[in-house]
């Protein structure tokens, strides 16, 4: 039967990267840390059976996004590029920076700095996380991403670099709640502790999945689902 779904044209593509990690599917028997409301969307949008218009296997007066014009109203369109649910989005991948965040070292030779420029370098960019360890000389830096399980291609990692005694990398989860298992080189230089990254890893999904509900029910509702 898992060979089947994965060999699916539309639902294959999402079940083939959700199916890397256990944590993309720690809520699937009892629903931990996951809402019903999210339980029931989340099943029907890895398998694409959700009422947008250019999802249909019929006919339709039109296809395009009913919020931007969008020449075709898909789920990866709605969750991860139309603009309109572009601050929704934002928080989600802000739940993830957070969730990372709170696991980090605190001790006097250490520095934390989120969404800043990184101290010595001239460029302007703002990593989500950048962990400076002033002991050891020792800079961290890494990004939080959220792209849409579209192919096992839209999770591969950012190359990872390594200058003197800077390291670089991404950390990624799916908008539909697939957990990269290469985050765990990630997990493993920040010296999170297995047992707390079991349990940081299937609420960053749960943060996820219940971002993206809040996206797709405004887009179909007009309803905002959040608190600004």
């Amino acid at each position: 039967m898992c060979c089947a779904l994965a060999a699916t044209p539309s639902q294959g593509k999402v079940f083939k990267v959700a199916s890397l990690s256990p944590a993309s599917n720690h809520f699937a028997y009892r629903g931990d840390y996951t809402t019903f409301a999210a339980w029931n969307f989340i099943h029907k949008a890895r398998h694409n059976v959700v009422a947008l218009n250019g999802c249909f296997m019929f006919p339709v007066p039109t296809q395009s996004c009913r919020k931007c014009g969008y020449v075709k109203e898909t789920l990866p369109h709605v969750l991860n590029r139309c603009n309109i649910h572009m601050t929704a989005a934002t928080r989600r991948h802000n739940a993830v920076v957070n969730r990372l965040e709170k696991v980090l070292p605190q001790n006097s030779h250490t520095r934390i700095l989120t969404n800043q420029t990184v101290p010595g370098c001239d460029s302007n960019l703002r990593p989500d996380i950048t962990v400076i360890d002033d002991k050891n000389r020792i800079a961290t830096i890494i990004d939080v991403a959220i792209p849409f399980e579209s192919q096992l291609l839209s999770l591969r990692r950012h190359p990872s670099t390594q200058e003197g005694e800077t390291f670089n990398d991404a950390f990624i989860v799916g908008s539909l709640g697939s957990f990269d298992p290469a985050n765990e080189a990630c997990i493993r230089r920040l010296r999170i502790t297995p047992r707390y990254a079991a349990l940081m890893k299937k609420l960053m999904v749960s943060d996820v999945i219940k971002w993206s509900r809040d996206i797709y029910v405004e887009h179909v509702t007009g309803i905002r689902q959040y608190a600004d």
